[in-house]
């Protein structure tokens, strides 16, 4: 027998003798639930909920205590693999029900879950899809498709989500919807299309979303569609079509104000189709068809909407260069203004 030998001897004995830490237990997990369930993912949310309810259910109790720390590494270790997209929406599913435990669990114990992470540019599509349960999440600096698509929607609920320099098409697409809430939702300096698309739609509600600082097309189209939004606040945005039907088909939208856009179709068709929006501001656009075809009780805009609303446009400019944090005293400061 060879020296090499003995030493694979002495390996396989080392593993055998040494329990798993826990991010190893995580990660064992995650493999078996992408190759049982990547053959169920569908394009149709409501058999996509119904996956995410059976993968919650099979690992829920099987799963070791873990930590903030523990889903961290997680993540990092799984980012820029080279999934095919079901397999990569199953990871995703996973990954927000790991929140969903975990937030669950600390409630118990009543603490919060505050989650943050920079992803330092890595590539992760689907992070947190489905995720259910969310007391307050920060999301920095990574790369991917489709993150947070569907979070805190059917009955699902969360407080406050923070989204700053991401790059990615279809981020928080859906959020908040079907019968879902959230608090604030702060998506800061993101690039990509289809950005908020459809949140807070379908019975779905929505206290404060604020987009600023966006590059793409779509931001927030249908956003409060069939559904309710107290605040929707688009700024310093880039790309055509924002606020495209927002509030529309029986949507509620209290306030729609879109300040510094640069792009076409903002706010077109806004609260129609029986939708209900109070208040429309608009303020320093530049493109065609604004407004066109929106209905609401009072549709402001530029001279008039700098008049009336300074401080709130003074506080929206304010954004740039904010923490997180900062940012969301900023938005309750805004909401604070249009209430009284």
């Amino acid at each position: 027998m060879t020296f090499d030998n003995l030493k694979g001897i002495e390996k396989e004995r080392e593993e055998k003798g040494r329990e798993k830490s826990t991010v190893e237990y995580l990660l064992e997990t995650c493999n078996e639930v992408i190759q049982e369930y990547k053959t169920k993912i569908t394009n149709n949310y409501n058999e996509m909920q119904e996956v995410y309810q059976a993968m919650y259910k099979k690992i829920e109790k099987k799963l070791p205590e873990y930590n903030e720390k523990d889903l961290t590494s997680l993540i990092f270790t799984k980012a820029n693999n080279e999934h095919v997209k079901k397999e990569s929406t199953a990871l995703g599913l996973y990954t927000g029900i790991l929140l969903h435990i975990l937030t669950k669990r600390n409630q118990k114990k009543g603490k919060k879950t505050q989650f943050y992470i920079n992803g330092k540019g890595n590539k992760f599509d689907y992070l947190f899809y489905f995720a259910k349960e969310v007391d307050e999440l920060t999301i920095e600096s990574f790369t991917g498709d489709n993150i947070c698509e569907c979070i805190a929607s059917y009955e699902g609920k969360a407080n406050k989500i923070t989204l700053n320099n991401n790059k990615g098409n279809y981020t928080a697409w859906y959020a908040g919807s079907d019968q879902g809430n959230i608090n604030t939702l702060i998506i800061n300096n993101n690039k990509g299309d289809n950005t908020a698309w459809n949140a807070g739609s379908e019975k779905g509600n929505i206290n404060t979303l604020i987009i600023n600082n966006n590059k793409g097309n779509n931001t927030a189209e249908d956003a409060g569609f069939n559904g309710n939004i107290n605040t929707l606040i688009i700024n310093n945005n880039k790309g055509n079509n924002p606020a495209w039907y927002a509030g529309s088909e029986k949507g509620n939208i209290n306030t729609l104000i879109i300040n510094n856009n640069k792009g076409n179709n903002p706010a077109w068709y806004a609260g129609s189709e029986k939708g209900n929006i109070n208040k429309i501001i608009i303020n320093n656009i530049t493109g065609e068809n604004i407004v066109r075809g929106a209905k609401a009780k009072q549709i402001i805009t530029e001279k008039e909407a700098l008049q009336e609303y300074q401080e709130i446009i003074q506080l929206l400019n304010s954004f740039k260069n904010k923490t997180p944090e900062e940012m969301i005293a900023i938005a309750e400061q805004v909401s604070r203004c249009l209430n009284n």
